[in-house]
């Protein structure tokens, strides 16, 4: 099973520096805007806070997240 994940992290790897050095040399873009729409879609999908299912774990996250973002 190891090896399985081992070999699809490769994988994974090998085509997001495919995906990199096409979109700098082919397209022109700059590798920012790729890591800003990876880290939105990141964000927005919910992956961050999978511990997440009911509404009062909610509004606890929400105001764990909203004080650390005031320190």
């Amino acid at each position: 099973m190891t090896q399985f994940f081992s070999e699809a992290g490769i994988l994974t790897a090998a085509l997001l520096l495919a995906d990199i050095v096409i979109r700098g040399a082919v397209l022109h873009r700059d590798l920012a805007e790729y890591i800003v729409y990876i880290l939105f879609r990141y964000l927005l999908s919910g992956m961050e806070y999978t511990d997440i299912d009911n509404e009062k774990a909610y509004r606890k996250k929400r105001k764990q997240v909203m004080s650390g973002s005031m320190v």
